[in-house]
């Protein structure tokens, strides 16, 4: 879990990964708030692997946004309609609604930003990086995940696919040739 005061960088694929009681997938935990525990938080970011076709199990209360976070394609089967999605594509749902993935042979990865319904708004917002970004201080929680390419921090740092950065007051510098990032952003309700 990369929840901390000091800017931090993962390698998504080396935290640890919970599987699911179905067999068909694993969670890896990325930041949750304001607490892991599993009925405590009010929003949560993991990586979903994506082993087999399953339906998405009730959360109670929530408000998904799912990106694809390899190459795809993965079938989403919202409410009845089939959506194909790929790299960086996502689906906003409420655990309400029915909705199941078909994968196509291949595991797959997803992101998973849950928010309950009354604590926050959340947003993943997909960007293509050619040059140089400055993410700017905020007070709203957020991270970054890269989806493709590999991004380069003021220190130097690298970052490839499936890392993530937790971003600290200060403003933060990314460089990249080509790259895509998921910039993921929640905003409590007072």
């Amino acid at each position: 879990m990369l929840q901390t005061d000091r800017p931090t960088t993962a390698r998504l694929l080396d935290l640890p990964q919970e599987h699911w009681g179905n067999g068909k997938g694993a969670t890896r935990l990325i930041d949750a708030h304001p607490s892991a525990d599993a009925e405590e938080w009010d929003w949560r970011l993991s990586l979903a692997t994506l082993a087999e076709n399953s339906e998405f199990s009730p959360a109670g209360g929530v408000v998904r946004i799912v990106t694809i976070a390899s190459e795809g394609p993965v079938q989403l089967n919202l409410n009845g309609t089939c959506h194909e999605l790929s790299l960086g594509m996502q689906a906003q749902f409420l655990d309400t609604d029915r909705a199941a993935i078909t994968l196509g042979g291949y595991e797959q990865y997803a992101l998973n930003l849950m928010v309950r319904r009354g604590k926050g708004y959340g947003s993943v917002e997909i960007e293509h990086l050619r040059g140089s970004r400055v993410f700017e201080p905020t007070n709203l929680w957020h991270r970054i995940v890269v989806l493709a390419g590999t991004v380069q921090m003021e220190d130097g740092t690298e970052l490839g696919p499936l890392s993530a950065i937790n971003p600290t007051d200060s403003r933060l510098a990314l460089r990249a040739e080509h790259a895509m990032l998921a910039h993921i952003v929640v905003a409590a309700i007072s």
